[in-house]
């Protein structure tokens, strides 16, 4: 049985009908994720925190992080290492794969590129998980920018 509106406290249409962003689980999380950033003691704790934790907010299978010098002299040798080179050279998310299973997410400090999350799920990344990967890999490396300015100050 069908109710019109006019059965329904004013009220309740409101809320019904108007659900802040922050009502969705998935912002949620990802704001708890970059409040939980600068609390880093180091460039690599950002980025590690951010690989640990990016699987269950974007419903990746696995979520790695690399520094850069690990790609500099044979990236071949490493699993995954010329997306991962591609994604350092040319500050850009690179991926595997149509659709893609493994991605690579630049993690640059000051302009620089600091290291790599590698993420993969099997049944293929969606651009939403790419760009949600994009914009916590960009705060990781706004948190371990203004930690190492702390440093020497």
């Amino acid at each position: 049985m069908a109710t019109s509106s006019s059965d329904r406290p004013a009220s309740t249409i409101r809320d019904e009908l108007l659900t802040r962003p922050a009502d969705d689980p998935a912002i949620e999380e990802a704001e708890r994720l970059l409040r939980r950033l600068p609390g880093c003691a180091s460039p690599e704790d950002a980025a590690h925190l951010a690989a640990h934790e990016l699987p269950a907010l974007v419903g990746a299978d696995w979520a790695t992080f690399t520094p850069a010098s690990a790609y500099r002299d044979n990236p071949a040798d490493r699993p995954h290492g010329h997306v991962a080179a591609a994604a350092l050279a040319h500050a850009s998310v690179y991926s595997q794969g149509q659709p893609p299973t493994v991605a690579a997410i630049p993690v640059r400090v000051g302009g620089a590129p600091a290291g790599v999350i590698l993420l993969g799920r099997a049944q293929g990344l969606c651009t939403p998980q790419l760009r949600m990967a994009a914009l916590v890999a960009e705060h990781a490396g706004a948190v371990v920018a203004s930690t190492q300015l702390a440093r020497t100050a």
